[in-house]
């Protein structure tokens, strides 16, 4: 059985499979859990809730399993964009860049990217300390639609030993 999870209310709230709960804690068993893929919801997940994430990924993962973040946001400075109703609030990460994202409308509380760095240490540390082999793989750039922020480069995968 697949699922869908959101941690709000949304337009698929009536259907069976599809769950309001939170990503970093979710109530699957340990070891229960074949697959998990992420699309365009990583980066908003603010303050340590992606730290919080990827332990959650190795409880509920299966051996062998895997979880696929899409897309994986970096950039040479550790950045997290909001929306310029929510600068200054309090919602971007410590040490790092907060810059106002003006096509974003009111939405967006966090949109993180990581620097090489943040990310070795948020991320990759945290999954190889919980049993998870990261591998992030980068599309070429002749694929990369640009709009002065990357979508879609690097991908995530995180796989339970």
């Amino acid at each position: 059985m697949a699922y869908g999870l959101d941690l709000e209310e949304g337009a698929y709230s009536h259907l069976d499979y599809y769950l309001q709960e939170d990503a970093t804690h979710m109530h699957f068993a340990d070891s229960s859990v074949r697959a998990i893929s992420m699309q365009s919801a990583f980066e908003t997940f603010a303050g340590d809730a992606d730290t919080r994430f990827i332990s959650e990924a190795a409880r509920v993962l299966k051996k062998g399993g895997k979880a696929v973040i899409v897309p994986l946001y970096m950039h040479e400075k550790h950045l997290c964009t909001v929306s310029p109703n929510y600068y200054k609030k309090g919602y971007a990460d410590e040490g790092a860049l907060e810059c106002i994202r003006t096509d974003c409308r009111a939405g967006l509380r966090s949109g993180r990217f990581y620097s090489v760095d943040a990310l070795e240490e948020r991320i990759l540390k945290v999954a190889e300390k919980n049993g998870l082999e990261p591998k992030i793989d980068a599309l070429p750039d002749e694929l990369v639609e640009r709009d002065g922020f990357v979508y879609l480069k690097f991908i995530l995968c995180l796989e339970k030993r």
